[in-house]
């Protein structure tokens, strides 16, 4: 019996497919977060040409606290309706403290590839939220005071 190989992986040296779908708030409501091919050439994208590259050249671990977001996963997390995340284009990073984003925050201004980078914060939580776009020119669009919602 041949082995049946799951097509749904994502290639890299640091990252899986998983730590870009992985959400508790999906699993709480029981959403299926499950990307489509389209969603998962584009997460591929980005692991290639911008989240890689930063862990190759950080040197340290990086921690993905949201990457693909499907519409409903999206809207009960109050994303905006045309976030990158829902297309595979995004990824929100943990990060320790503004000195640690100021370092992530040089290096991914390094990256051609980078679309935008924001370093956001609310009233509890900081993180960098980084997008790609293989099918665009990037903007390189970088704000370092963005204020989530």
């Amino acid at each position: 019996m041949a082995k049946v190989i799951n097509q749904k992986t994502i290639k890299s040296d640091f990252f899986t497919l998983e730590e870009f779908t992985r959400s508790t708030t999906a699993k709480r409501l029981k959403i299926d977060n499950t990307p489509d091919d389209v969603v998962i050439r584009n997460i591929q994208y980005g692991v290639q040409m911008v989240l890689d590259p930063l862990r190759r050249i950080l040197q340290t671990p990086i921690i993905i606290t949201s990457g693909y977001r499907c519409a409903a996963l999206n809207k009960a997390v109050g994303g905006v309706a045309n976030s990158w995340h829902t297309k595979g284009n995004a990824a929100d990073l943990r990060i320790k403290d503004e000195e640690e984003a100021k370092a992530i925050f040089r290096i991914l201004k390094t990256l051609p590839s980078v679309d935008t980078v924001l370093f956001e914060h609310s009233a509890t939580a900081i993180w960098i939220h980084v997008q790609w776009d293989m099918e665009r020119t990037p903007r390189h669009h970088y704000n370092f005071n963005y204020l989530a919602k």
